[in-house]
């Protein structure tokens, strides 16, 4: 286990006890509360993939996640790819009236019915899609697929790989 693991746990800890002295450290260093929020929002994995970068490209790592990790940006692409307001709640961490404000703003209905079936040739490709991305972030990894399949809802693809 690498120092960059160490750190990332250790700041993911003081996050998820509320410690506010860690946040302003933090944005002494640089790092927005949209950062610091996605932080507290890590599961596990995310955090180990995170983890699993060199300490001295964390700083790229940063700049990387301000783009990427955009909330707004993030989910205005979650929605438009018809993601469900049960993933959004999982992967963005949004509230119901979060995310009926962001449909709104969007002028997008709420996904309503089963989502599309997707047959069976065409799982085992997206499957593949998938496992290729594997040192993405679950929240990341679901859009490059959906990028991939812009025929499908991300609600469809995340049938498909869950």
């Amino acid at each position: 286990m690498s120092i960059s693991h160490d750190l990332l746990r250790l700041i993911y800890t003081s996050l998820k006890t509320d410690n506010l002295g860690t946040r302003k450290e933090l944005r002494g260093l640089g790092l927005t509360d949209g950062c610091v929020d996605r932080i507290t929002r890590l599961d596990d994995d995310d955090l180990a993939i995170a983890a699993s970068k060199p300490i001295f490209s964390l700083t790229l790592e940063r700049e990387r996640l301000a783009g990427l990790y955009d909330l707004g940006h993030i989910t205005r692409e979650y929605l438009a790819r018809g993601a469900s307001n049960e993933l959004i709640k999982m992967f963005l961490g949004l509230s119901e009236r979060e995310i009926r404000v962001q449909r709104q703003v969007q002028a997008l209905p709420a996904n309503t019915g089963r989502p599309l079936q997707i047959e069976a040739p065409t799982q085992d490709t997206i499957r593949q899609a998938w496992a290729a991305l594997s040192e993405l972030p679950r929240a990341e990894r679901l859009l490059h697929v959906a990028q991939q399949y812009p025929m499908y809802s991300i609600t469809s693809l995340w049938a498909v790989v869950r």
